[in-house]
């Protein structure tokens, strides 16, 4: 199993959940293969004997969640009494469900996961070291994230959603700026006239400490320059310009122009000999 095969690695709906109000949800999976089949990840391609292998189990799929693979031990069941079965061939031959120690630390492992996806810094934790196999602290009143964690959350996410609304609509400027002949709708003119009210609205919430308030907004704002930026009527102008679409066209007008501009220097040719005839 090669390390950049991991991206393949989604769950069935996955390609089908994105929505256009720019949400999308988090998958978080759990493999755990037969002992037979155990998984490990492999850093660089086999061509070699001293093919190196990942010290962890657990690993991040950008914007779209995280996998950790558990590989069970190969050692023979106890079967179980409520739930028996006599086929030896099944690796899982007892039906026992998996161990209470094995999902605690499955489920730290996606907390740790989460707290990667919204930005939060886990150097300091242990649980970060090459092998993601200890145990890991799951006692109840664990907090997930703390208050000060979610507050420089909060602050480091206006900054971003401000910073990349604005350059949304810089680039869009750019793009118009350069191509003077493309005709702007009404709804990408109110789309950019939003963005740019909500960012101001941003300036006075922050200005006033009201940071919650104050990432809605600035998101919102975010949401109204995309959209503007990412218009159908805009990325079809860009593709087809008006240059463009002559050199489509013409070929295709030029059959029915050839008889007309025939025609056209026919008549000029009379005119100019009826001219002659009367001028003698």
């Amino acid at each position: 199993f090669i390390e950049g095969e991991l991206p393949g690695v989604y769950p069935s709906n996955l390609l089908r959940s994105h929505s256009s109000d720019f949400q999308r949800p988090v998958h978080l999976v759990g493999y755990v293969p037969s002992p037979a089949h155990s998984l490990h990840i492999q850093l660089s391609p086999s061509s070699s004997s001293s093919a190196s292998f990942s010290l962890t189990n657990s690993f991040l799929l950008p914007k779209s969640g995280g996998i950790t693979f558990v590989n069970p031990s190969n050692t023979p069941h106890t079967p179980s009494s409520n739930n028996m079965t006599t086929d030896n061939n099944d690796p899982y031959c007892c039906g026992c469900p998996l161990p209470p120690s094995l999902s605690s630390r499955l489920f730290s492992l996606f907390a740790h996961q989460l707290r990667h996806l919204f930005g939060v810094d886990n150097s300091n934790n242990n649980i970060f070291q090459p092998v993601l196999v200890q145990e890991t602290n799951t006692e109840p009143g664990v907090v997930f994230l703390s208050e000060w964690e979610i507050d420089n959350l909060v602050r480091k996410r206006i900054v971003e959603y401000y910073t990349d609304a604005v350059g949304t609509l810089h680039s869009l400027d750019v793009v118009l700026s350069h191509f003077p002949n493309i005709v702007v709708p009404d709804e990408i003119k109110e789309e950019a006239e939003e963005a740019v009210a909500l960012l101001r609205k941003v300036r006075v919430l922050f200005n006033e400490e009201k940071y919650e308030d104050s990432v809605f907004v600035a998101k919102q704002a975010l949401n109204h320059a995309s959209k503007s930026y990412l218009s159908e009527n805009i990325i079809s102008q860009l593709y087809f310009p008006a240059e463009h679409r002559l050199a489509i066209f013409l070929p295709l007008l030029l059959p029915i122009l050839l008889p007309v501009f025939v025609k056209l220097l026919a008549e000029l040719k009379k005119m100019k000999q009826k001219n002659k005839k009367e001028k003698k």
